[in-house]
C-alpha cells in the first residue's frame, strides 16, 4: 500500500515539475499562423484614404447609399467591400426605422 501512494506521489510530483513551455507541433503551427493572420490585418488596417474612398465616405454622409452600392457592387477591393457594407446596413436602418414609424402611425 506504501509502494503504491509513493508512485503516486512520485508521478504527481515529476508530472508537476515537467516543463510546461513545451507546445506539441500542432500547437506551435497554430500559433505561427494565428501570428500571421494577426499581422497581415495590420497591414491591411494601415490605408490612406485614395479621392475615391473620400467620394464614397461624402456620399454615404450624404444619404446616397443607392449610388455607392452601385458603384462598389462588383466588390473589386477590400475598401470597396467594406463602403458596400456600410452603405448597405445604413441603407436597410433607414428603411426600417422609416416602416417602424409607419406602424407605429
Amino acid at each position: 500500500m506504501k509502494r503504491l501512494l509513493t508512485l503516486i506521489f512520485v508521478i504527481t510530483l515529476l508530472t508537476a515539475c515537467s516543463n510546461p513551455n513545451k507546445q506539441p507541433e500542432e500547437e506551435k503551427a497554430a500559433h505561427q499562423t494565428k501570428t500571421t493572420s494577426i499581422q497581415k490585418e495590420k497591414k491591411i488596417k494601415s490605408h490612406k484614404l485614395t479621392d475615391k474612398d473620400k467620394r464614397f465616405i461624402q456620399l454615404i454622409k450624404d444619404g446616397e447609399y443607392d449610388k455607392v452600392i452601385k458603384e462598389t457592387s462588383d466588390l473589386r477591393d477590400v475598401f470597396e467591400k467594406d463602403y458596400y457594407f456600410i452603405a448597405s446596413v445604413y441603407k436597410k436602418e433607414k428603411r426600417i426605422k422609416r416602416d417602424t414609424f409607419r406602424y407605429f402611425r
